[in-house]
This record gives C-alpha cells, structure tokens and sequence, in this order.
C-alpha cells in the first residue's frame, strides 16, 4: 500500500514490522516523546511482540537521503481487545514527515485492520498537553471520553482517553 504523503517531497509506503526495524522504531520514539513519555526498547520490544498487536511501518521514498539515516518515517502499533474494541498503543511519525499525510496513512490503515478484525471502537491516551496530537486525533473523528489522572507515572502527567467509532 502506498499513498502521496506530500506531493512535492514524500512519497510513503506501508509495510508490516519486521524485527530488525526496533531500533530504528526506538530511536524514533525518542524523537517523538519526551522523556517519561516515551518507551524503553524493552516496552516497545514487548508491545510489537504481542499476539493481538500489529505495527504497521511507513517508509519515505527519499530523494535526499543524505538527510535521514532510516527511510523509517513512521509507525503504529495497535491491538484487538476483547468485546470489539481496538486500542492504538503509539504513533510516532517523524518530525520531519509531519502534516505530510504520513500520520493519517498509519492511522487509516490500523482503523482499516482492526475493523476487518471486528472492532467496533477504538481508544487511544494522549498526553493533555499535546495540543498537536489532540488536534489531530480530533481531526480523524476522536472525542475525548476521560481525563486519566497520572498516566504517565514517570512524569505525573495526565492524559486524556479518547474513543472513535469505526464504520462498518
């Protein structure tokens, strides 16, 4: 699967995790999310290795790849849960991709796999402060259901519970 994430710059394509990709799915999360916010190697190792989860990766066709050490520009991992509910765990696209279409390709498809799966709704967390995140999320449809209080154990923040409702 493929799609024109930036006429001018990116093109990205999609394809399935592959386990010499942790390192460089990592060194993105880093990027990403602040400390306390993002994942070890260890939780990420632990999360694309569960067997209701999937990761989806986006990679950039470069025409300067001098610029990027990875073609990686982004990835999601989520998961089934039990009663029809879907949960996307992280997705990380880097900032150098942002609002070139890279995010809502990963999202589009992890909807598109966990309706075919038989989930009915999906959630996600978000820090409260991710303004840029939230604005996204409610771009695709997302509400905010809940605040969680502390999710974020290392830094104390909180983090919204958000919910869409995928068509069938």
């Amino acid at each position: 699967m493929h799609a024109n994430a930036d006429s001018e710059h990116v093109q990205a394509y999609l394809r399935p995790y592959q386990p010499s990709d942790l390192d460089a799915l990592w060194r993105l999360d880093q990027v990403c999310f602040e400390d306390g916010i993002s994942y070890s190697k260890g939780e990420l190792d632990h999360h694309v290795k569960l067997k209701t989860a999937f990761t989806v990766i986006a990679e950039a066709e470069l025409q300067n790849e001098s610029e990027h050490e990875t073609p990686i520009c982004g990835f999601i991992i989520a998961h089934r849960r039990r009663g029809g509910y879907g949960h996307i765990l992280t997705i990380d696209v880097d900032p150098y991709f942002r609002k070139r279409a890279v995010g809502t390709l990963l999202l589009n498809a992890a909807h598109e796999r966990l309706a075919r799966e038989g989930c009915h709704t999906v959630f996600l967390e978000t820090a409260v402060n991710n303004v840029a995140a939230l604005a996204f999320y409610k771009k695709h449809g997302y509400n905010i259901v809940r605040t969680i209080p502390r999710y974020y154990h290392a830094t104390g923040m909180d983090a919204f519970l958000l919910s869409v409702a995928l068509k069938p």
